[in-house]
């Protein structure tokens, strides 16, 4: 029996640009239960992660 990878695969997740506003994010994240985002090029290229812990420290919203 064939499994195809698409039967148990997740949709795919969120991801932002590099010069997305880093609040308005956070607040994005916090409301949809989100603990961390890709960053994205344009043409869709991995570049990095934003962990919503680390997002909140940086902005104050948290202790370290």
């Amino acid at each position: 029996m064939m499994l195809e990878v698409e039967t148990f695969m997740q949709p795919g997740p969120a991801t932002v640009r590099p010069v997305e506003e880093l609040r308005p994010l956070v607040e994005r994240m916090k409301k949809a239960g989100v603990k961390s985002i890709f960053v994205t090029t344009a043409e869709g290229r991995l570049i990095g992660m934003v962990r919503r812990d680390h997002a909140e420290h940086t902005l104050g919203e948290q202790p370290p």
